[in-house]
């Protein structure tokens, strides 16, 4: 069965999600499970849990994919490292709290931004020093991995900044560097949008090299999730930008073929696209439909 859903919101409460979901026929959903804009973590309710929950098992919705926050960096220094590390461990018990199979964390930034011009062997060297922060924290927090239900899945970026992940090369090395025991429990999502604005281009002209460099990047088995978005900006742009299916750089053609690589069949497809004038939810959940249909 494929599995087609969108991210959704759980405001003013948890079962609001289930709602939506059911609205749009999807069978998957992706939520934050706190204010994405916010460190602060509000207090559960156990009874508006049990009802989504139960909700999301009555619906058939599987899986249920929890996605962090925005200030949740992996790669911080100092204080925001700190910070950061005891909200990733915040963000794994709320993610538990609310059965979430997968909790999506965003690459770290590095601290070095590709707009300082910076010669190719600082920014490698940075690079370097926040993969190691990243290991760093996830071994501090070896503990709440390993005993989470919910499975890390780290995202790649569109490599704007000094975010980590555009090249997917560095979440191979971040994953292949964490200890043992931590090492089953991470994973891959990812971004159909920040693909192709790192420079692997996935419109119908480039899709076909650019998934044989995918495949040379990174391990597809380790993929569980895709978020499809089209692309606002131009192949290697850097610009995350998600724009409706379609409409976008990549196109539903493009889309469609990606799609169709036999390493991601059965994967969960997640919408992020915008929410606006022109379409919302319901109009893209319509599209993807019909690109999953054509890309067999």
């Amino acid at each position: 069965m494929v599995r087609i859903g969108a991210h959704v919101s759980i405001s003013p409460k948890p079962i609001v999600a289930v709602d939506s979901a059911i609205a749009l026929k999807a069978n998957t959903i992706q939520i934050f499970t706190h204010n994405a804009r916010s460190w602060n973590f509000k207090e559960l309710d156990e009874k508006q849990l049990k009802a989504f929950r139960d909700g999301v098992e009555e619906a058939s919705i599987s899986p249920v994919i929890a996605h962090s926050g925005y200030l949740l960096n992996p790669a911080a220094t100092g204080e925001n490292f700190d910070k950061s590390r005891d909200s990733l461990a915040k963000e794994l018990e709320y993610a538990d709290a609310f059965g979430c199979n997968y909790l999506v964390v965003h690459m770290g930034k590095h601290g070095l931004s590709v707009k300082a011009k910076a010669k190719a062997e600082d920014v490698a060297k940075s690079i370097e020093e926040g993969i190691e922060r990243m290991v760093n924290m996830f071994t501090a927090l070896r503990t709440e991995i390993i005993a989470a239900n919910t499975m890390i899945i780290m995202e790649n970026t569109s490599g704007c900044g000094s975010s980590m992940g555009g090249d997917l090369s560095e979440i191979t090395t971040f994953i292949s560097r964490l200890p043992d025991d931590i090492r089953p429990k991470v994973g891959i999502c990812l971004d159909t949008c920040h693909l192709h604005a790192a420079g692997y281009g996935l419109d119908i002209t480039r899709v076909a090299k650019s998934v044989a460099r995918i495949r040379a990047d990174v391990d597809l088995s380790l993929v569980k999730a895709i978020h499809v978005n089209d692309s606002k900006g131009a192949v290697g742009s850097l610009l995350d930008r998600h724009e409706h299916l379609g409409l976008g750089d990549i196109g539903a053609e493009g889309l469609g073929v990606f799609l169709s690589t036999p390493e991601l069949a059965g994967l969960p497809l997640i919408l992020e696209t915008p929410v606006d004038e022109k379409n919302g939810h319901e109009t893209n959940m319509r599209a993807l439909r019909r690109i999953v249909a054509r890309k067999g």
